[in-house]
């Protein structure tokens, strides 16, 4: 009669199925490490956004307009302060844009920390689409300040 092998995993499995098997739980884990969200590995994004640019939604709509549209923030007046008071080293001279695109095309982070910078570029994007003027714009924003 012929004797019983113990049950072990290499009756049952072969090699090529481990290796295998091994295989796609590190491409599972790779794939999941470079593209899950908010994944610090990732770097910027694929729009080339900073990580400080993608803190929100609203924060990543801003810089990605300011990025595409820069003519349209350009000489936006910005009532948070950064045109009065240095930021960085430097007071914003162009309005909008200067709260997030530098002028050596680098960006700046100051759009990503100030949330009326972020809503005020926002206004000006819908406000662009919809084919308002820029002198328009600039008194819709300049509106919502009245005491500067």
């Amino acid at each position: 009669m012929k004797e019983k092998k113990p049950h072990t995993v290499g009756n049952f499995v072969s090699k090529k199925m481990i290796v295998s098997l091994i295989t796609i739980i590190a491409l599972i884990s790779i794939t999941a490490i470079v593209f899950l969200p908010g994944n610090a590995a990732a770097g910027p994004d694929s729009q080339g956004l900073p990580a400080y640019a993608l803190g929100s939604e609203r924060i990543k709509e801003a810089y990605l307009f300011a990025l595409d549209n820069s003519s349209a923030l350009n000489g936006i007046p910005c009532h948070c302060g950064c045109m009065q008071m240095p930021h960085a080293g430097r007071i914003h001279s162009r309005g909008l844009l200067d709260c997030f695109i530098n002028p050596d095309g680098t960006f700046d982070p100051h759009g990503s920390t100030c949330p009326q910078c972020v809503d005020d570029t926002l206004t000006v994007k819908n406000l662009t689409l919809e084919g308002i003027s820029k002198s328009q714009i600039i008194a819709v924003i300049d509106a919502k300040y009245p005491n500067g």
